[in-house]
């Protein structure tokens, strides 16, 4: 399939270097792409997982270098304690804490490579190509397979009507209009 990639005049060097970067998500146009919705109910389930898997890395440690772990056991013995505290005191403040680490983690861990399957949009000339005055490069060539990106595998972009909020509390997004 041909696919096609929508450029600014300042990224003319693509032509010589035959390089295309592919972005972390906080650099998209569309602030909602790739944003985690984290509901109170999953906040809890990632805070367990979090204490248990932190839990079990203190007592290998304890167990393979000895005693002197002990004061970090004691340590986020006492900072457990202090989560579910104020988990059960004020869960939005934990789940805020899991989004914006999420958040970090999708920008440093997540790279994305938008391709058309057209090229002559009017849409995509006058917002992606400084207003009809970039170019638009056709048949990209080798685009890297699942195995060589560690991804899943490339898909296709499909858009929603409603817009998912930042925070939900059941199971079902709460969402507007757009």
């Amino acid at each position: 399939m041909t696919t096609y990639k929508y450029l600014p005049p300042e990224r003319i060097r693509v032509l010589s270097d035959g390089l295309i970067r592919f972005i972390p998500p906080s650099d998209l146009n569309d602030p909602f792409e790739c944003v985690p919705i984290i509901s109170l109910e999953e906040t809890r389930r990632v805070l367990d997982a979090y204490i248990e898997e932190t839990e079990a890395g203190i007592l290998d440690d304890i167990i393979n270098e000895g005693l002197p772990r002990k004061a970090d056991w004691e340590a986020f013995q006492q900072r457990k304690k202090e989560l579910l505290a104020k988990l059960e005191e004020n869960p939005s403040e934990i789940r805020d804490h899991f989004f914006q680490e999420a958040e970090r983690r999708i920008n440093t861990t997540i790279g994305i490579l938008s391709l058309s399957k057209r090229w002559d949009s009017s849409l995509m000339w006058a917002h992606y190509c400084a207003s009809h005055t970039g170019f638009c490069v056709g048949s990209i060539g080798h685009i890297p397979s699942s195995e060589e990106m560690t991804l899943r595998r490339p898909f296709e972009m499909s858009y929603m009507q409603r817009i998912a909020s930042r925070y939900h509390s059941n199971k079902e997004f709460q969402s507007t209009s757009t």
